[in-house]
């Protein structure tokens, strides 16, 4: 429960828009999608940042006397979110119904829009041209009375009961049942399917029962929401006009994010008011802000993948005939080269400058290097020597890092250099094969366990945690950097690594990464991770693309890649990106449908996907 606040906080109505008749007081900043299936009851606040799903579908099975499936599934209504009186969504909690997926037929398009079709465990032989496809169905999601959903918590149970309290940083996954006067505490992972009963308080990851509500919990839970409520107060200006919707009145200003999916929230009151109608021609057109993965998405290797060097360009027609509209940004977890090296890589591709610059590259390498600079660490550098350029444009910094190489005989350094190299405090691992060696891996864990010193002074920090990629018969493809307290620099959380089209997978520094944590006895957690998909990495990269006088929150935020974990992963749905999972690159058979959290949209290529983005939103 959000603690009660002792004054009163008053917004501008180009902050806020509170309904004229249920009192809904919601943020300008908020996202809401499918807008005109979301019920709420009235008294809510729903705060900056906050993401309603209204807009996922139920798909059914309906018989046909055509296809090689013997039937299709279809979408069907709106999956309704039903939301109760004197409810809290705080900062950047996403709430989005629960689903299950299904193998079906048919050819590849978005689920917001195409009709799916389902393949029947019993049909036929299945045609060459209608492939096996994963298809998401949503089901309603019922909300109680004077219930708050703490800061950043993503939420998909199927039933919230009255006088509930979801603390901050939670993920509460698919068809929980929470009861009514129950507590989550901050930072618990509630497992999907889980009973949560009344009167009960769970923590942890997974959740466990760690105690028990007071009978009196209901009352002093509704009288917390009612203050607060009454706390938080929407100023209209004297004279302002007003637009009306049955049960709502709102300013006449842009509805901004809070109206987005081109319907207004539907009061448990229902319906639009015919004089509302003219109005949604004046609202502002949506944002975009696209990050965009390289390797594996648009290229692999030094070939791009089909049709991406195309789809660029139709981006950035559509970027010039939308001014204000479309923000691009290539993000990559590469810690094998260089930024030169990187961009030098795009132009043999088929990218050239007026396609990608160096300003529309960013990397977990250069988000590495601004780490340790930042925190005057002395680290040990186990990267390529292309990566290990990157740090020496610094006089300071070079001075401070010890580099490295695969032909350094360690046996036979100075008594100055083996001192510089025992007093480094961080450690930097990325993808490179040459220094994935016993006696480089030795001398990382004897800085992380503390043989030359204080373990607690050395950091792990990485750019990504990688724990395979695809080797090319004529020469290793590094990528990947880590380090934590010495500092194990770790620049993204890939797996796998695809160097060139055809080539077999080989371990990442992921791998190296989890083995050195588990020798020093560290967490994952522990380790500073640089690359996607960490938020500090995607927020970064967000804040380059807007003005200073721009929230992220004022754009939809769409990321696309090839990898599920290393792209798409946790941190991309804690911020509420759209996750679009392209089938090229490290793609394997299942990843459209495996893990806690499936991408938003599969699509078999970046370019095919760009196609569907332009025609539904720029045409």
């Amino acid at each position: 429960m959000p603690s009660t606040i002792s004054h009163v906080a008053t917004y501008h109505p180009n902050e806020y828009i509170q309904t004229a008749m249920t009192g809904n007081k919601v943020s300008r900043k908020a996202t809401i999608l499918g807008s005109q299936n979301i019920i709420l009851g009235g008294k809510c606040i729903i705060q900056h940042g906050a993401i309603i799903r209204g807009d996922l579908k139920r798909i059914t099975a309906s018989s046909s006397s055509t296809g090689a499936a013997g039937g299709q599934a279809q979408p069907t209504q709106s999956v309704a979110i039903y939301i109760g009186r004197y409810c809290l969504l705080a900062e950047s909690s996403v709430i989005r119904p629960p689903y299950k997926t299904y193998k079906g037929t048919g050819f590849r398009r978005s689920l917001e829009t195409t009709v799916a079709l389902l393949s029947a465990r019993d049909a036929g032989p299945r045609t060459n041209n209608v492939p096996v496809r994963s298809i998401f169905s949503y089901y309603p999601m019922k909300m109680g009375d004077h219930v708050s959903i703490g800061a950043n918590t993503v939420l998909e149970a199927a039933t919230i009961g009255s006088h509930v309290e979801i603390g901050a940083n939670c993920l509460v996954g698919r068809f929980v049942i929470i009861k009514d006067c129950a507590r989550i505490l901050d930072g618990s992972v509630v497992a999907p399917n889980t009973v949560i009963p009344s009167f009960s308080i769970f923590g942890g990851s997974p959740a466990r029962l760690v105690g028990e509500l007071p009978e009196t919990f209901s009352e002093s839970s509704e009288a917390k929401m009612k203050d607060l409520y009454q706390r938080i107060v929407v100023h209209v200006s004297p004279g302002s006009s007003a637009q009306h919707c049955q049960g709502a009145t709102v300013p006449n200003c842009s509805l901004g994010m809070a109206a987005v999916g081109r319907g207004w929230l539907y009061t448990s009151r229902g319906g639009f008011n015919s004089r509302q109608v003219g109005s949604l021609a004046s609202m502002k057109p949506t944002k975009y802000n696209l990050l965009i993965d390289l390797n594996g998405t648009c290229h692999i290797g030094d070939k791009p993948t089909q049709g991406a060097i195309e789809a660029v360009k139709k981006l950035r027609a559509a970027q010039q005939t939308q001014q204000g509209r479309l923000n691009i940004r290539f993000c990559s977890n590469t810690s094998k080269e260089s930024s030169e090296s990187l961009l030098a890589r795009l132009r043999r591709v088929g990218l050239s400058a007026d396609l990608v610059s160096a300003h529309d590259v960013f990397t977990s390498l250069d988000a590495a290097r601004r780490y340790v600079s930042s925190r005057k660490l002395r680290p040990l550098l186990l990267l390529s020597s292309s990566a290990q350029s990157v740090f020496q444009d610094d006089e300071d910094l070079a001075r401070a890092c010890f580099f490295a190489q695969p032909e350094l005989n360690l046996g036979t350094l100075s008594p100055e250099d083996r001192s510089r190299l025992r007093s480094c405090d961080a450690v930097v691992i990325g993808l490179c094969p040459e220094l994935m060696t016993q006696r480089w891996l030795d001398e990382a864990f004897r800085l992380l366990s503390g043989e030359y010193g204080a373990p607690e002074q050395v950091s792990l920090i990485a750019t990504h945690r990688g724990k395979y990629w695809i080797r090319s018969e004529e020469r290793w493809c590094e990528e990947g950097t880590e380090a934590d307290n010495i500092a194990i620099c770790l620049l993204s959380s890939a797996l796998y690594h695809r160097p060139s089209e055809g080539a077999a997978l080989s371990l990442g520094p992921g791998a190296f990464v989890a083995a050195l944590e588990a020798a020093s006895h560290r967490t994952s957690s522990s380790t500073v991770v640089c690359g996607k998909p960490s938020p500090a990495f995607l927020e970064e990269c967000i804040a380059g693309m807007i003005s200073a006088n721009e929230r992220m929150s004022d754009f939809h935020n769409i990321i696309i890649g090839d990898d599920l974990d290393a792209d798409l992963g946790q941190g991309t749905w804690q911020l509420g990106l759209r996750r679009i999972l392209v089938r090229t690159g490290k793609f394997r058979d299942g990843d459209d449908s495996r893990g806690e959290k499936p991408a938003d949209e599969v699509h078999d290529s970046f370019a095919s996907w760009v196609d569907d983005f332009i025609s539904k939103e720029f045409k």
